[in-house]
């Protein structure tokens, strides 16, 4: 693993051990801060501000993210690389679509936490599609440069959830079925543009 992806992955356990804090206060009925979440998991006060700038940001993340599945459960049934990463991309988008309002209203927290400190918000932003996305592909890392892995796993990453939902259903005007089917049409173009076109009987790496 290189450098780059093992501080991606430091950092995406950074971040879900302070989502796990906050869900462990919200179940708990107590407030959630973002000092307590992360003290409940031994992570600094300090460090816990460069994920999360304010409390209610942290709050509507946690509540949204109960609401996730398991990878093995998203991608079960599917065989190939390409077949994980476009079922990885279709319940991302159907999580967006199904959960539309709460998902804008964490958006725009996280725009606004942008304008107070952009380099929280990036961190803050580096949510589970990155990680799922890595995991589907995992089978074709060796056949990828590093860079090249990283590069495909943020074009993806890109290519879906509420930001994709926004942009196809605000500017472009489509319906729901639209926006999922130009979805995966732009997650296997970049598929075919890093691991191959799929193969005449489907298959693909």
């Amino acid at each position: 693993m290189s450098q780059s992806t093992e501080r991606h992955a430091q950092k995406a356990r950074t971040r879900e051990a302070i989502l796990h804090g906050a869900r462990a206060l919200i179940e708990r009925g107590e407030t959630v801060t973002v000092t307590r979440a992360a003290a409940l998991n031994g992570i600094s006060k300090a460090t816990a501000y460069r994920y999360y700038s304010d409390a209610q940001t942290l709050s509507i993340e946690a509540a949204l993210s109960v609401q996730t599945r398991a990878f093995s459960d998203v991608v079960a049934g599917a065989e190939t690389t390409r077949e994980k990463v476009c079922a990885v991309s279709a319940y991302i988008v159907d999580l967006a679509l199904e959960n539309e309002p709460a998902h804008r209203q964490y958006l725009a927290r996280v725009l606004d936490a942008s304008v107070a400190d952009k380099g929280a918000a990036v961190s803050l932003r580096r949510g589970q599609r990155i990680t799922m996305f890595e995991e589907a592909l995992k089978d074709a890392h060796d056949t990828l440069l590093p860079d090249e892995f990283i590069e495909v796993v943020y074009a993806l990453s890109a290519a879906t959830g509420i930001e994709a939902v926004i942009a196809l259903r605000d500017i472009v005007g489509v319906n729901t079925d639209t926006t999922r089917e130009t979805v995966l049409i732009i997650a296997n173009a970049i598929l075919d543009r890093y691991l191959g076109p799929e193969k005449p009987n489907g298959r693909t790496r």
